[in-house]
């Protein structure tokens, strides 16, 4: 595990210097200001969008959760009434 973890370090320190190669000096680089907040598009992708996708995630998780009980119930009954059946 651990030359696994010195491995993974070495190759970051590696490939950040590869990355900062990349940046072309006759190219436009990209601003690096901070987000515009007073815009409603930015409000909408920066933080409603995450937010929601979020929420959408957990309340997935949720019902998935839900069904799984009621299969598993479900299965439970049909296993009982199989077992009184039988005797």
């Amino acid at each position: 595990m651990k030359i696994f973890k010195n491995l993974l370090i070495g190759t970051f320190i590696l490939l950040s210097q590869f990355i900062n190669a990349q940046i072309g000096t006759n190219v436009p680089n990209p601003d690096n200001k901070p987000v515009d907040f007073s815009r409603m598009e930015n409000i909408i992708i920066y933080i409603v969008l995450p937010i929601l996708i979020v929420v959408l995630y957990f309340v997935y998780r949720k019902r998935k959760k839900k069904e799984a009980e009621q299969a598993a119930e479900q299965e439970a009954k049909q296993n009982k009434n199989k077992t009184n059946t039988e005797l």
